[in-house]
């Protein structure tokens, strides 16, 4: 389900509950629990575009653990159906992002994490390569590294 028809749903939840006038305090009820809804997205989408040295934009002081749990996700999903599965359900927005911290996910994880030196984001080339790719087809999940 996309952002904007879990958005839609949001609002007519709310519209619904209020008494009196329905947009009185509105606004600010919606934003509150609208934000919840873009976190998963906006992550995914943003993040990855963090790891390129050209993408402007403040770096949250986490990202190269999310880049690397990132890339131990994406092993693991690519070895274990089930992990894929719940991948595709965040990616997909039907299940929120912490259905990945399952706790036995997470130790296979950490058994995948390769050290940080190995780790380098790719050249330009393949970052190039990479953006033909993405932009093509689906934005910002052709390729994560």
């Amino acid at each position: 389900m996309s952002v904007a028809a879990q958005e839609a749903l949001l609002l007519q939840r709310l519209l619904r509950s209020r008494k009196g006038d329905p947009l009185a305090g509105l606004a600010p009820a919606f934003f509150a629990e609208a934000s919840g809804l873009i976190e998963t997205p906006w992550a995914s989408a943003a993040v990855p575009d963090l790891a390129l040295s050209e993408t402007e934009g403040q770096r949250p002081p986490d990202l190269e653990r999310t880049l690397r749990f990132r890339r131990a996700l994406n092993r693991l999903a690519a070895a274990d159906p089930a992990v894929h599965q719940k991948v595709l359900e965040v990616q997909h927005l039907m299940k929120p992002r912490s259905v990945l911290l399952d706790p036995a996910a997470v130790s296979r994880r950490r058994r995948l994490v390769v050290p940080t030196a190995m780790m380098r984001p790719p050249s330009r080339r393949a970052a190039a390569m990479c953006s033909a790719v993405s932009a093509e087809t689906t934005p910002h999940s052709a390729c994560i590294w």
